[in-house]
C-alpha cells in the first residue's frame, strides 16, 4: 500500500477494525474557488496476486470527513514505453458536493487486476478524509495463479529432452508451463530474530546477541541462468528450449482463467533428461547470408563438441529445415581444428564409412562410427546444397549416441564453432535486395492436347515461391483471350515458400474440356504485400 501524501499511517485501512483508521490530508498549497483535478493525489494497492473483483467499499471512521470526487482505476502489470503502469478505469465516483459520510459503496462490471488504485480531486487546500478501511470484493476462481518451483538438481549435467504435464484445461482456461536452466548457483542470507520475524542484514547487526535467531543461507540461480523460456505449447513431450546440458532447472505453471466461475487444475509435471553426448555443442553455418532466394546452392555446417572425460560420443547427427526446403547431402568431416584450415588437407579427415539414412526431404540424418572424448575429434563439417525461399530459415542439428535409445539428441546451440567462420549463427538469412515473390516461372509444354491419348494431356505451371512465411494460398488462374476466367486452380501450404508444380487439365471449372485456342494464366499469391513494394502477381 502506499500513497501521495506523506505521513498517513496505512496498516488502519486493512485491519478489519472500523475503530481503527488515518487521516489523509492534501491541498493544493492555496484557496482555489473551483474543482481542480489532481492527478498525482492516489492511494495504491499492490494486491499481491490477480483477483476478480466487482465491489469497492469505503468505511470512514471519527468524525467521518469522506473524500470528494475520485476514480477507481485497475491494472493487469503491463506497462506502458515510459515503464509505468498501464491502468484501465472502472468507476468515477461524483459525490454531488456531499461530504461526511459514514460509508461508500462502489459496483462495477467484474475486472480481473492485481494492483488498484484511487485518484481523487481537490476543491481547497485543506481537505482530508479519515479512513477506515478500503475493502475489495468479487467471487469466483483466480484469473491467474503463478507456481515456481524450487530449485531442481537434477544430479550433474544432463541433457533435457522434454517437459510433459497433466492438466485439465477446461474452455476459458489455459496452462502455460516454463523453464530455465544454469550450471550456477549463489547463495542468499536470511537474518531472523529469536521469535521467527525476519529481518534486514542491517537490523540483524544491530541487535543484542540475546534477540539474534539464525542465519539461514538459500541456493539462488547464479549469473548464468537462462530467462524463462517461452510458454511450452503441448503437454506431450514438448521439447525443451531452454540451454541445455545443465545442472539445474526450474520449473514456472500459470493457470489463466478467463471466466471467474471455471478454472484449470494442474496435478504433475514431468521431466525427461539423459546423459549428454558432449558438455556442449556449438555450431555455425557458411555462408549464412543467401543472396539469391529460390537457387540450389552449397553450405557447411560446422560443429564444435566440448567433451568431457565422461561423456558417451555420438554417432549420429541430424540436420532439420523448415517444411518447402529440401536438403542435398555433400560430405561429411570430422577432425581437429587445425586440419580445416586453409592449409590442412580437408580429404584426409572425409568419414568415408558415414551412412546416409533415409529421412524426408526437410532433413538429412547420418549414421558413423561412435565419436567420443580422446579420440581427436575437434571440428565436424557437414556439407549440403539446399535453396532458401524466405528471408530467413533456421537449420536445428543435433547428436546422440544410438546407445542411449532413440529420441535422445541433444541440440547443438549457435555459436562460435571454427574460427575462420565468421557468422556465429545456424539461421540462413536471405538479401533484401530483389522484391519479388514469384521467379523462375516455367510452362510445358508450351502447347498441348488435352485428348486422352497420354501423349502432352496436361499444361504444368512450375515456378518457385520466395519470401511468403505464412500459409497464404498460391493460385493459378486460367483466363481466355476475352478475359473469361476458365479455371482456378489453387494449392495452399502450412508455409506458402517453395517450389511448385501445378498441373491444368484443359478442363474449365464445370469439368468440360475447353475449345482449342490460346489461353493465358496468371499466377497469384493471396498475401499482405501492402508498403513493402513486393511484387505478388506475374
Amino acid at each position: 500500500i502506499s500513497t501521495t501524501e506523506p505521513g498517513v499511517a496505512l496498516r488502519p485501512f486493512i485491519d478489519g477494525r472500523r475503530e481503527s483508521s488515518s487521516i489523509i490530508v492534501w491541498g493544493v498549497g492555496g484557496w482555489t474557488g473551483a474543482t481542480t483535478e489532481i492527478n498525482n493525489r492516489e492511494l495504491f494497492f499492490d494486491l499481491g496476486t490477480f483477483y476478480w473483483f466487482d465491489t469497492h467499499l469505503l468505511t470512514y471512521g471519527g468524525r467521518a470527513s469522506s473524500f470528494g470526487d475520485y476514480r477507481i482505476e485497475v491494472s493487469d502489470g503491463s506497462v506502458s514505453a515510459d515503464g509505468s503502469l498501464e491502468w484501465t478505469r472502472v468507476l468515477n465516483r461524483e459525490q454531488g458536493g456531499i461530504r461526511n459520510r459514514q460509508f461508500e459503496r462502489n459496483d462495477f462490471a467484474p475486472v480481473q487486476a492485481r494492483f488498484f488504485r484511487m485518484q481523487w480531486t481537490v476543491a481547497n487546500f485543506g481537505a482530508n478524509a479519515t479512513v477506515a478501511e478500503v475493502q475489495l470484493y468479487g467471487e469466483g476462481f483466480q484469473p491467474r495463479v503463478e507456481l515456481e518451483s524450487d530449485l531442481i538438481r537434477l544430479g550433474g549435467s544432463r541433457n533435457l529432452l522434454s517437459i510433459e504435464w497433466d492438466a485439465d484445461v477446461l474452455p476459458g482456461t489455459e496452462v502455460r508451463i516454463q523453464t530455465r536452466t544454469g550450471n550456477e548457483l549463489g547463495e542468499v542470507l536470511h537474518y531472523f530474530k529469536k521469535d521467527g520475524t525476519e529481518v534486514t542484514e542491517s537490523q540483524y547487526g544491530k541487535m543484542l546477541s540475546l534477540f539474534r535467531g539464525e542465519i539461514v543461507p538459500e541456493e539462488v540461480p547464479g549469473n548464468d541462468w537462462s530467462d524463462w523460456s517461452e510458454p511450452y505449447t503441448l503437454p506431450s513431450f514438448s521439447a525443451i528450449t531452454s540451454p541445455s546440458p545443465r545442472e539445474f532447472l526450474k520449473v514456472r505453471a500459470t493457470l489463466v482463467a478467463e471466466d471467474p466461475q471455471v478454472a484449470a487444475s494442474l496435478r504433475s509435471i514431468r521431466l525427461n533428461f539423459v546423459d549428454p553426448v558432449a558438455k556442449g555443442l556449438i555450431g555455425e553455418v557458411v555462408p549464412f547470408q543467401v543472396d539469391s532466394l529460390g537457387l540450389q546452392q552449397p553450405f557447411s555446417l560446422y560443429i564444435r563438441p566440448d567433451f568431457d572425460r565422461r561423456d558417451s560420443g555420438f554417432d549420429e547427427l541430424l540436420l532439420v529445415v523448415p517444411k518447402g526446403m529440401a536438403l542435398d547431402f555433400t560430405d561429411f568431416y570430422a577432425g581437429a581444428e587445425t586440419d580445416f584450415m586453409a592449409s590442412g588437407d580437408v580429404a584426409t579427415m572425409r568419414v568415408s564409412d558415414a551412412a546416409l539414412m533415409a529421412t524426408g526431404a526437410d532433413s538429412l540424418l547420418l549414421s558413423f562410427p561412435l565419436m567420443q572424448p580422446n579420440n581427436g575429434v575437434e571440428l565436424l563439417r557437414l556439407d549440403f546444397n539446399t535453396a532458401l525461399f524466405s528471408t530467413g530459415a533456421v537449420l536445428r542439428a543435433s547428436l546422440q549416441n544410438r546407445a542411449s535409445g532413440e529420441g535422445a539428441w541433444q541440440r547443438v546451440d549457435a555459436g562460435n564453432a571454427f574460427e575462420l567462420a565468421m557468422g556465429n549463427t545456424t539461421t540462413l538469412v536471405g538479401a533484401v535486395g530483389n522484391k519479388q515473390l514469384l521467379r523462375d516461372v516455367v510452362v510445358r509444354p508450351a502447347a498441348f492436347s488435352p485428348n486422352g491419348d497420354g501423349i502432352n494431356d496436361e499444361a504444368v505451371f512450375a515456378f518457385k515461391v520466395v519470401r511468403v512465411g505464412d500459409d497464404s494460398p498460391v493460385e493459378v488462374q486460367v483466363y481466355d483471350l476475352g478475359g473469361r476466367a476458365i479455371r482456378r486452380l489453387a494449392e495452399q501450404r502450412t508455409r506458402s515458400s517453395g517450389e511448385y508444380v501445378i498441373a491444368w487439365d484443359g478442363k474449365d471449372q464445370a469439368g468440360e474440356v475447353v475449345p482449342p485456342g490460346i489461353y493465358y494464366a496468371r499466377l497469384k499469391v493471396s498475401t499482405q504485400t501492402e508498403g513493402a513494394g513486393i511484387q505478388a502477381r506475374q
